[in-house]
């Protein structure tokens, strides 16, 4: 099934997980089920892709527009692994493009008004120590911590500053 196409057009995009390399300029289409980009707008595979799926918000990026004016008009895309960075070359593209992201986002009932995704996953580290009790970070239920912490003492059982 084709992709439905919402807007297509020259942004910036920063490479890296980090956000480390150079400003490259980058054909992209957003459509219904991804956002490609390409190297140029002849190119027939995308240079990278960043999925609907994978998805969870959008937002201007304050910080990074501030850095240089050449690329003031900056924002990310975020999924569950690491931010994209692109730049549009207007405050009106910018927010074309953050609004047409965000109504692919809308479309899916795990992201609310704001663009994110509405229930954050939160993770715990539980770690067993052999005759010393458990250490726990993280919101945990009760009455999952009473089944792993049977047979502690109290003394194993508080938790330190950090939640530990």
């Amino acid at each position: 099934m084709a992709d439905e196409q919402f807007i297509s057009g020259w942004l910036h995009k920063r490479g890296g997980v980090d956000a480390s390399k150079p400003w490259r300029r980058r054909w992209c289409v957003l459509g219904d089920q991804a956002l490609h980009y390409y190297k140029s707008e002849q190119d027939k595979e995308p240079t990278g892709s960043v999925y609907a799926e994978d998805m969870v918000g959008v937002s201007c990026n304050a910080e990074e527009s501030a850095k240089d004016p050449k690329y003031a008009y900056v924002f990310e895309v975020y999924t569950g692994d690491r931010p994209f960075m692109f730049c549009a070359n207007s405050a009106d593209e910018q927010e074309e493009w953050m609004g047409n992201l965000r109504r692919l986002l809308s479309r899916d009932d795990r992201i609310g008004d704001d663009g994110f995704q509405a229930e954050m996953l939160e993770y715990v580290t539980v770690e067993v120590f052999h005759d010393k009790g458990i250490r726990v970070n993280g919101p945990l239920p009760q009455d999952t911590l009473s089944q792993l912490s049977q047979g502690a003492t109290s003394k194993q059982k508080r938790m330190d500053e950090r939640g530990w």
